[in-house]
């Protein structure tokens, strides 16, 4: 199968953001994807994680004060929002020239800093530089595949040998991988892959799966199955921090008889959530 105009239309950028805890398998499963992508002929750049290359190059967010983690969170969205802008001109004038479609793999999105620095704080980074939620979440990327951390369900495995900008206990683990999965809630398109019962690589087949489905090219899919729940608790449920949007689908007919839907998604207060598709 090869990534072509008659099967995907129009060469394009498809930019897919990849986050999770701490130990989650970012990395495995970014480098299996862009393997298996470039494999269907799909033009593949990957974003690096900017606050583990400023990390490693020298900043300390660990001794910093409120205020200069803050701005360090700040520099780190930046950089973060620079680097994928760049990319994406790099894929259009290079793939999309040459009729090639395009994919941007993203270690971890704008949202993510709302997991290290608070609403509160997050609410004043968006007044200050003039910024939205719908502009940071919703129109930069069209999926989000969260990632849980290892300390959640594969405590055996979760370590912090093996990157050296990882400093989270098993518990702060646990504790920011709920706020990163809560930043992006809202998202068209957000999948969550959770350790499970079976091994790290079902993991990753999973993470490859959710990332092929999301751009409708064949994935290693397995058969799906079912729960059903029973003896829900009402008072966690209604501690729980809910995103409201409305969906307005436009069914048009094509020249050739088939069928094409046009999804415009907004906020209740009314303000436009992304580009629609």
């Amino acid at each position: 199968w090869k990534a072509s105009s008659d099967k995907l239309g129009p060469p394009r950028v498809h930019r897919i953001v990849i986050t999770g805890g701490p130990c989650a398998g970012k990395t495995t499963a970014m480098a299996k994807l862009s393997l298996r992508l470039q494999n269907m002929g799909f033009d593949v750049f990957v974003v690096p994680e900017v606050a583990t290359l400023t990390i490693t190059g020298g900043a300390k967010p660990g001794n910093y004060t409120q205020r200069q983690h803050r701005d360090w969170e700040v520099s780190v969205l930046k950089i973060q929002m620079a680097l994928e802008d760049n990319f994406r001109d790099i894929a259009e004038k290079c793939s999309l020239s040459e009729g090639r479609h395009a994919v941007l793999l993203m270690d971890r999105g704008t949202m993510d800093v709302l997991a290290y620095v608070g609403k509160d704080a997050f609410d004043d980074v968006l007044e200050e530089f003039n910024w939205t939620i719908p502009q940071l979440r919703d129109q930069r990327y069209e999926a989000v595949v969260h990632l849980v951390t290892a300390a959640i369900g594969a405590e055996r495995f979760y370590t912090l040998e093996n990157n050296k900008a990882r400093m989270e206990s098993r518990p702060e683990a646990i504790a920011l991988d709920g706020r990163l999965a809560r930043a992006w809630v809202g998202h068209n398109a957000l999948h969550v892959v959770e350790n499970g019962t079976g091994s790290f690589e079902e993991k990753i087949r999973k993470t490859v799966d959710v990332v092929c489905r999301s751009l409708g090219v064949p994935g290693p899919r397995s058969q799906p199955r079912w729960w059903i729940v029973r003896n829900v608790d009402e008072a966690a449920l209604a501690q729980l921090e809910p995103a409201e949007w409305k969906l307005e689908h436009v069914f048009l007919r094509t020249s050739d008889g088939s069928e094409s839907r046009v999804t415009k998604k907004s906020s209740v207060g009314g303000d436009d959530l992304g580009v629609p598709r």
